[in-house]
């Protein structure tokens, strides 16, 4: 596999949780080794395995920027529903429908994990409005 694309497509892992950094930059040098002794690389081995390092930091740091409007456009969308007395499958599935539109950067659990907090959070808040 082409290492440079192995730096690109190794952010999502990164930022979802499922690879550590560390695991993702041994495998972007194991990568590198192996393209070095196929003869597909002609470049010093360190100053290849630094630019894929910089690669994956770049497309890391994109990935947790679209992750971070995704779960802002989750939360004005769930609110807004919540507002209006929706029934819990139609907030899930308003969280759900947002992720999808944004390419799914977050796992179903985790959008799922965002709407029950939020209505969680609004059932309290609506519990102390009321107690007033």
């Amino acid at each position: 596999m082409n290492p440079y694309r192995l730096a690109a497509e190794l952010a999502r892992p990164v930022a979802r949780g499922y690879l550590t950094r560390t695991e993702a930059d041994a495998a972007l040098l194991a990568g590198t080794l192996r393209a070095k002794r196929e003869g597909r690389l002609p470049y010093d081995v360190r100053d290849v395995f630094g630019g894929l390092r910089h690669i994956l930091t770049l497309n890391l740091e994109n990935e947790e920027r679209r992750r971070a409007m995704t779960e802002h456009r989750i939360q004005r969308r769930i609110y807004s529903v919540i507002e209006k007395r929706k029934p819990s499958n139609v907030v899930l599935a308003e969280a759900h429908d947002v992720n999808g539109a944004d390419g799914f950067p977050f796992d179903e659990t985790d959008v799922t994990t965002m709407a029950v907090v939020a209505m969680r959070r609004a059932v309290r808040w609506e519990g102390r409005r009321n107690d007033r």
